[in-house]
């Protein structure tokens, strides 16, 4: 309702409340999308139940791990960091790149899989500093085969985005066991296991869209232990496994209807 607000409300009144006061149900992905949207709600049977996304098969993790670092030319000791989503202002693409090269992570690499939006794959890659070109790597889109691989490979997600009232990528992300840095405009983010000092269980939460904050994430991730991250990939996996499966997305279904 922010952007051509008064055309978006003058629509909703004439004709959108109207689909929402005769629906049976009014479906939500997560809790905060339906926070949202309350003061439209007067009178609707609203519910909250999470897209699925594909519970994926996991084996061929290594093979996945050495092939995308010797077609990259890091070590098998360089961990990577994994940023997915389209090239766009709202998914704040360069201020992740700017973020990583200022955290100076020389143990972590950023490879960026996105196709061209706002911003385009060949001006992302002209604005990566020389000093960091072989710490960072815009891929460009990939697609079935080619960004499963890329989710074996990685050994963690970023995401700096403003607002995602879902967030497949975070999703995926996490039932791929990957502990993930994310910002709270996450919505999905919120439904997850919490930690006292992270904000969240799968990795770090943070608070504010502040460059040091993103500055701060990227340092921990690459000091954290191996026990660390992979403690907060099982849980994030977990999670997925049990929340966004497509039976449990098709029982909810069902069950609300009965």
């Amino acid at each position: 309702m922010k952007r051509r607000t008064f055309l978006k409300q003058a629509w909703m009144k004439a004709v959108g409340a109207g689909y929402l006061r005769d629906a049976q149900r009014v479906v939500f992905s997560t809790k905060r999308e339906r926070q949202k949207a309350a003061r439209w709600l007067q009178g609707t049977s609203a519910v909250t139940i999470p897209f699925p996304v594909r519970i994926p098969d996991l084996e061929g993790r290594h093979e996945a791990r050495s092939a995308l670092r010797a077609a990259l030319g890091l070590s098998e000791s360089d961990r990577i960091l994994l940023s997915v989503g389209r090239l766009h202002r709202m998914k704040r693409v360069c201020e992740t790149l700017a973020a990583f090269v200022d955290a100076q992570a020389e143990n972590v690499a950023l490879v960026v899989v996105g196709g061209n939006d706002t911003f385009t794959v060949q001006e992302l890659r002209s604005s990566v500093p020389p000093a960091a070109a072989n710490r960072v790597f815009v891929q460009g889109p990939l697609y079935g085969a080619a960004l499963h691989q890329a989710w074996l490979a990685a050994d963690g997600f970023i995401s700096l985005s403003f607002r995602e009232n879902f967030g497949f990528s975070l999703a995926d992300a996490c039932a791929y066991g990957l502990p993930v840095i994310a910002t709270a405009g996450h919505d999905l983010i919120h439904e997850m296991p919490v930690d006292e000092k992270t904000g969240t269980a799968v990795g770090w939460l943070l608070p504010d869209l502040a460059t040091r904050t993103a500055v701060d994430a990227i340092r921990a991730f690459s000091a954290a232990n191996i026990a660390q991250l992979q403690a907060c990939g099982a849980t994030g996996k977990r999670w997925a496994d049990e929340e966004l499966s497509p039976d449990r997305f098709h029982d909810a279904l069902i069950s609300m209807m009965a």
